[in-house]
């Protein structure tokens, strides 16, 4: 099974275990019930109070995860305009810069999607930023040398603003990337259901074998809303993504551009025919 794949796993493991820890509690409170223990009424009070918490546990983390997904979606649309922006006041440089740096962006666009690609290998995503790295410098190399140019000194401010933010937001990206509700609260949520699904178990003695589905189609959309929180906090597969559709529609820009600026092809001289 594939890395992006745990959170389906997680949520299927959890349908199956509260149900388990219900029973569990059931158990519990049939032995005690036995030995002559009661307190049905704090039992219920105390499992409906633990309902309660759960659920706004669940809102809480639902809500980070849901905020760290969002900004990843909009840091993509901004990198996308920033890309756009910064190629097209590029191309008011005059030649040869104007080729130049065709060249540069046209690599930028065709490197971005190796960040995308090497998901959350630590190793994969440190190779794309370095490759990142040096057609940057290149470009910025390129850009330094273009606004030097009589043409190119009116560009500078825009220039330079359009490309430094375009550079900012590839490092953005990357941040978000890490940025992800914090292990200890997603531990914590998952743990704190188990131990409620075991108190709803031990205030339903008595009553669960008459009316079963009721508690087991709530402990289902419990152990969904926790794989879908741990969805929407992978910044990479599972089942919700961050769309690249904008990304890809500016490299599919700058390659066209590119490509209708190369000059054409020399044909090849026809050979002479032998005189008869």
């Amino acid at each position: 099974m594939r890395f992006a794949d745990w959170p389906a796993l997680l949520a299927v493991m959890l349908a199956i275990a509260l149900p388990l820890m219900a029973e569990a509690g059931r158990s519990l409170r049939r032995r005690r019930a036995e030995k002559g223990v009661s307190g049905r009424e704090e039992s219920d009070q105390f499992a409906s109070s633990a309902l309660a918490l759960l659920g706004l546990l669940i809102a809480f983390t639902f809500s980070m995860a849901s905020e760290r997904f969002e900004t990843r979606r909009e840091l993509v649309v901004a990198e996308a305009n920033a890309i756009s922006t910064a190629y097209l006041r590029s191309q008011l440089f005059d030649e040869p810069s104007r080729s130049r740096l065709s060249a540069d962006f046209a690599d930028y666009v065709r490197a971005r999607p190796a960040f995308v690609a090497a998901g959350l290998d630590k190793a994969r995503l440190d190779a794309a930023d370095a490759q990142l790295a040096a057609i940057q410098a290149r470009i910025w190399a390129d850009t330094r040398a273009a606004i030097r140019t009589p043409t190119g000194q009116s560009l500078t401010v825009g220039v330079l603003m359009a490309t430094n933010e375009m550079f900012d937001l590839a490092a953005s990206q990357r941040a978000a990337l890490d940025a992800r509700v914090p292990f200890g609260v997603r531990l914590s949520l998952s743990v704190f259901a188990l131990i409620t699904a075991g108190m709803v178990g031990w205030s339903l003695e008595g009553k669960w074998p008459r009316r079963p589905l009721a508690p087991l189609a709530l402990f289902v959309m419990v152990a969904f809303a926790i794989g879908l929180i741990a969805d929407l906090d992978q910044p990479r597969g599972g089942l919700i993504t961050v769309p690249q559709g904008p990304m890809e529609a500016v490299a599919r820009q700058v390659l066209a551009d590119q490509a209708a600026q190369a000059p054409p092809a020399a044909e090849a001289p026809i050979a002479a025919q032998p005189e008869r």
